[in-house]
């Protein structure tokens, strides 16, 4: 699928996309956060260049991103492109910057993250950081008897 508008909605995509699992946008093209949404929700490949390059597709690696083993986090290539989910939250790039201390760090797009969220809800997982708090409440406790 290629999208030549200067910029690229969730809305947008989610007319046009007819199954593909590729995506490529102009060079120039902006993605908004919904669009970005999508492409996470979609798990489209996503790449910059002209028209004609999308009809071959045979540039699998142009947009890619370096380090395909990450979840995201890449600061260099945009998200999206080479998106592989982690095996556990700790080994992702961005809870890792979170844990540096890094603000702007969220694991809110994140399906791992959403998938708790709902689990929780349905009663299926317990909240991770009441979990903490539970067993540091046990921990002190036991040591103050």
């Amino acid at each position: 699928m290629h999208i030549d508008a200067p910029v690229v909605t969730g809305d947008l995509l989610g007319r046009a996309h007819k199954g593909e699992r590729a995506l490529r946008v102009t060079p120039s093209a902006i993605l908004t956060p919904t669009a970005w949404d999508y492409i996470r929700q979609y798990r489209l490949q996503l790449s910059r260049g002209a028209a004609d390059a999308a009809a071959t597709d045979g540039v699998a690696n142009a947009g890619r991103c370096a380090h395909p083993d990450r979840a995201c986090g890449c600061q260099h290539e945009e998200f999206g492109s080479g998106y592989v989910e982690p095996a556990r939250c700790g080994d992702c790039a961005i809870h890792q910057r979170k844990k540096a201390g890094d603000p702007e760090a969220s694991c809110e797009g994140c399906n791992r993250y959403k998938t708790l969220l709902q689990q929780i809800e349905q009663g299926q997982a317990t909240d991770p950081e009441a979990l903490v708090e539970q067993i540091t409440e046990l921990v002190i406790h036991r040591l103050a008897d």
